[in-house]
């Protein structure tokens, strides 16, 4: 019931952002367009926040036009709709594992 209700949770968030730019995190807007270049086979361009300490300019970009091959037109919700999947696939894996090491109480 825990992962019904949180797996719904983090899918009407997502669909509630679906076509939305999010203020706050920084520079998403030039990593959804970087996967998109990425995808139309150009290079990746400037990649926003590219120093040696974050991994996560070269990888999200990557991530985002893995998502966006899957669909016929890009838009930034089915990047939102995968992370919610990813998100709950985590949650289900240490659920299941708590589950398997010890009991369904821990799990939960």
């Amino acid at each position: 019931m825990v992962l019904i209700l949180g797996g719904a949770l983090r899918f009407y968030h997502a669909s509630s952002l679906y076509s939305v730019y999010l203020p706050r995190v920084d520079q998403e807007e030039g990593y959804y367009e970087s996967g998109i270049s990425l995808l139309s086979g150009r290079s990746l361009g400037l990649i926003p926040d590219f120093r040696p300490s974050a991994f996560r300019a070269p990888v999200y970009p990557v991530f985002i036009a893995l998502v966006e091959s899957a669909w016929t037109h890009p838009h930034p919700g089915h990047v939102r709709w995968a992370q919610a999947l990813i998100s709950l696939l985590n949650v289900a894996l240490v659920f299941a594992l708590a589950a398997e090491l010890a009991s369904p109480w821990a799990g939960v």
